[in-house]
């Protein structure tokens, strides 16, 4: 093959095209492998569940992980990692995710962007393929972030956070 990882990635995405599964993706600057640890946490006492482990986050760790995805699997938890622009959105079409979540923006990877504004666009990039599966995607409204992430992107949103008012 002329580019190892771009088909193991797509190996990856076809072998779990076969199966029927949801897919819940986390991203942000911080948090990201608690909340996946919660989520594989708690869905495991009832449902057979695949994840990325520890912090395999990226398009060799997620497809490595897709892998193991089988007939019984009734859910993928996956952890999206990135470190610029353009990275988040084709790790969330591998995937096919139905279900995400962005737990902060932070100053994380700022020598690659601008400003924050361009962080969280780049973790934004997940909403594209939930809005295209009709999914949902969470979002902290305990974040700076969040009124700018939801006025630029089109996605179902469900926000989260420490206000009782909250969805």
């Amino acid at each position: 093959v002329s580019d190892s990882l771009v088909f193991y990635q797509e190996l990856a995405r076809i072998s779990m095209s076969r199966f029927d599964h949801l897919v819940i993706a986390i991203t942000g600057s911080v948090g990201k492998t608690t909340v996946r640890d919660f989520i594989v946490s708690i869905l495991s006492q009832d449902f057979d569940v695949v994840h990325t482990p520890k912090n395999h986050n990226t398009g060799i760790g997620i497809a490595a992980a897709a892998l193991n995805i089988g007939e019984k699997t009734d859910f993928f938890v996956v952890e999206l990692g990135m470190r610029g622009k353009n990275q988040i959105g084709p790790l969330a079409e591998i995937c096919n995710v139905n279900i995400g979540a962005i737990t902060a923006i932070g100053n994380s990877h700022l020598e690659f962007f601008a400003d924050l504004e361009e962080i969280a666009m780049a973790k934004a990039e997940i909403a594209g393929i939930i809005y295209k599966n009709g999914g949902k995607l969470f979002l902290n409204a305990d974040d700076s972030m969040t009124p700018y992430i939801k006025d630029n992107i089109r996605a179902d949103i469900i926000e989260f956070g420490r206000d009782n008012g909250l969805d």
